[in-house]
């Protein structure tokens, strides 16, 4: 096993290193993080926590409108130009879109409302500014500076959150440590906000592939973002309106712990390869492979802390959920690791379309409770599950298939 272990982490090119590392770092806090929720709160106190933060999460990827992956991907711009540009709209779409927000915190059901609506603002902000700093680190900053604000932000968190447990305080202790975990990553992004000559791509690095780059309009890359945030929000709207916060904290808990996996193949292999295109990078189909074994090896490990009853009574009904979670983040690892293909051989437009169109499919699955189909959670959750890997399987297929644009 450790000789396995030293042969793959050989294939990763040393610059790499130290941000795969970081993020492995982070995801293994945010795996305890996980697994204090499940110790120390109640289903109940989670599901309102998961239902902010993910109205928080729609309302902060709908304002950037990826413009992450656009400033990695076209490497030709000055960066610290092009990333005061996106901020600045960014934050101009946030503040449009705030009606929007008070609407889904409504249609959740949380009270009080207004409050509620300021947690998920604060939260949305700083959220995506710790975004944009991870993407402009990147280009501009050391590794050892994108290895901190990928790792600090998450372990503030769950150290906050830990010391509000232990002094059992009743006060909102999972937003507020969720918040000042992003406000700290959000520092990051001073530096480009700083006096810099004009950085284009520097003439002794290697021309980057001539068919990579983002040619998406903002309002293509607007709607892909809508579209994707309305079927994730939805989902926990949907689960907390239609089976209850218990069940909803079973579900966004197990969507959040397993999301770990393709976040991270996200953050240290996909923005990577967008940011050193020239690198020598090791193969996809190692990533994939490797991401998703762990995401079977967590459903496994969960389904045995409920049988053998080691989980409190209030979270055995994980076990109708493990399953499905399985499938759906197995999906999310090829997804992650071959999403870059789409802008590397500068397909991006193409694949957007065939993106949004899977998402509507989903939405509509996701709606049957409301369409008069009452399916139940099980069910429901299975389906959902299922049809979303297949679809992110046929697009990752024809990702791989397609010839780079001429």
């Amino acid at each position: 096993m450790a000789h396995w272990l030293q042969r793959l982490l050989a294939k990763i090119p040393s610059s790499s290193a130290p941000l795969a590392l970081a993020n492995i770092s982070a995801f293994g806090i945010q795996g305890l993080f996980a697994i204090l929720l499940l110790g120390l709160f109640s289903p109940g106190q989670v599901a309102v926590y998961f239902v902010i933060s993910q109205i928080a999460f729609f309302w902060n990827a709908l304002a950037l409108a990826q413009s992450t992956t656009t400033l990695l991907a076209n490497r030709h711009t000055d960066l610290h130009l092009a990333t005061r540009q996106a901020f600045g709209k960014s934050v101009l779409r946030m503040l449009l879109m705030l009606p929007g927000a008070g609407i889904a915190i409504w249609l959740s059901k949380l009270q009080p409302s207004l409050t509620y609506l300021a947690w998920a603002l604060a939260i949305a902000l700083s959220q995506m500014t710790w975004y944009l700093a991870q993407a402009y680190l990147l280009r501009a900053g050391t590794a050892r500076q994108s290895a901190m604000a990928r790792v600090l932000p998450p372990l503030i968190a769950a150290v906050l959150a830990s010391i509000g447990a232990l002094l059992q305080w009743q006060g909102p202790v999972l937003l507020l440590a969720a918040l000042a975990g992003f406000a700290v990553g959000a520092i990051w992004l001073k530096g480009a906000f700083t006096p810099h000559p004009a950085t284009q791509t520097s003439p002794s690095t290697p021309p980057r592939p001539s068919t990579q780059k983002d040619d998406r309009s903002t309002l293509l890359r607007l709607s892909q973002t809508l579209i994707d945030g309305l079927f994730f929000t939805g989902l926990a709207i949907v689960w907390q309106n239609a089976y209850g916060p218990e069940h909803a904290g079973w579900l966004l808990t197990l969507m959040r712990l397993m999301g770990f996996i393709p976040s991270l193949v996200h953050t240290a292999w996909q923005q990577v390869v967008l940011a050193n295109p020239e690198q020598k990078q090791m193969s996809g189909l190692w990533v994939a492979m490797a991401s998703s074994g762990i995401v079977v090896c967590l459903g496994l490990l969960i389904d045995g802390l409920v049988h053998w009853s080691i989980l409190p009574t209030r979270w055995h009904g994980l076990s109708d959920y493990w399953l499905p979670m399985v499938i759906w983040h197995v999906g999310g690892c090829w997804a992650a690791t071959f999403g870059h293909l789409s802008f590397a051989k500068g397909l991006a437009i193409k694949f957007s379309k065939l993106g949004i169109t899977t998402q509507l499919i989903g939405i509509a699955i996701l709606a049957t409770p409301w369409l008069g189909l009452p399916l139940g959670p099980v069910v429901h959750i299975h389906l959902l599950a299922i049809a979303n890997t297949v679809m992110t399987l046929i697009l990752c297929a024809l990702m791989l298939k397609a010839q780079p644009a001429a």
